[in-house]
């Protein structure tokens, strides 16, 4: 987990480059080996140079974006992809190629798992990324703004902002310490205290399989929820960092108005969900995510305002 946590960091600073981004944002065909070499040279000059098994860390592109394929994982029917025709940003993983006697251990299934948690967090901190040059480009064009009504739009824009980034910021903040590094600890500790070779293996999956779920990613309507959010995100970034200043009109006004009702919306619905299920579906304490979403109850007051039969049903099935 160690070397995956590392290859992240790697992976977010070699495919957050400007040149990498346009092409892996496009739906035309990658050059996978000038990925591998973008790879082998950040290897190169990062804390994973030294490692034995940095060699074995490869990148694939797959077909389905991440919802997608978690979500046929899961058996779900429903597709909140249809609309989002996948690109290379939402296709990439890496694969890991592993000998035997470790081959035992890491097998294709653990891999797949593996997999699963890093297309979660890279997509978190990508659109993090992209919001948070998104709010510098913001600020420096409402500096020097002078008509009020666009000055107000920026500031709405900004405010959109500031919301995405605390969700996604949170989020990954609970991933990584609440759930990866404790999960991670207990472990190290079985791993030492292990009797017999079956005996670490099913420590190993153990691992996997309640980081899977702790990550919220073993729930159809969790990864929806989810995905709903971090679309709104991705797709608010893209368009508004190609498009800013050019449409200071009223429709463009309205629409960023829009975007900031849906995030709303979104994120209520999410956190009920997460709130409704926290403490009996789930063995880790996820009132914590939610307090930090939530900290001022601007979001619950906003459902419980909103609330309507149609919205109260939105529940999970136990």
């Amino acid at each position: 987990m160690e070397i995956f946590l590392q290859f992240l960091s790697i992976l977010q600073r070699v495919f957050c480059c400007a040149n990498v981004l346009v092409v892996l944002k496009l739906n035309i065909e990658i050059d996978i080996s000038k990925l591998d070499s973008l790879l082998e040279l950040a290897i190169r000059n990062s804390v994973l140079a030294g490692d034995p098994f940095s060699e074995n860390v490869g990148i694939v592109l797959l077909e389905d974006d991440f919802a997608t394929h978690q979500l046929q994982i899961l058996g779900s029917r429903s597709n909140i992809s249809d609309t989002h025709e996948s690109d290379g940003i939402r296709s990439l993983t890496f694969t890991m190629s592993m000998e035997w006697p470790l081959s035992l251990i890491i097998d294709k299934f653990s891999i797949t798992k593996y997999q699963m948690i890093f297309r979660h967090l890279f997509y978190i901190k990508y659109c993090s990324f992209t919001l948070s040059r998104l709010w510098q480009n913001v600020f420096k064009t409402h500096a020097r703004c002078s008509d009020p009504n666009s000055r107000n739009t920026y500031c709405l824009i900004i405010t959109v902002i500031n919301k995405m980034l605390h969700f996604l910021n949170n989020f990954e903040y609970f991933i990584q310490c609440d759930v990866i590094n404790p999960n991670w600890n207990i472990l190290m500790y079985q791993i030492a205290n292990a009797e017999s070779f079956n005996d670490l293996i099913s420590r190993h999956n153990d691992f996997l399989d309640k980081t899977l779920k702790d990550c919220m990613l073993t729930h159809a309507k969790l990864v929806e929820g989810f995905s709903s959010i971090i679309n709104l995100c991705y797709t608010f970034s893209n368009v508004f960092d190609e498009f800013l200043g050019a449409h200071d009109t009223l429709e463009f006004r309205q629409c960023v108005k829009r975007y900031h009702d849906l995030l709303v919306e979104n994120v209520s619905s999410f956190i009920f969900l997460v709130y409704g299920k926290g403490g009996d579906h789930f063995e880790h304490n996820m009132i914590t995510l939610v307090e930090r979403l939530d900290f001022n109850n601007f979001y619950s007051e906003t459902r419980l305002n909103s609330a309507s039969p149609v919205q109260s049903s939105t529940t999970l099935d136990s």
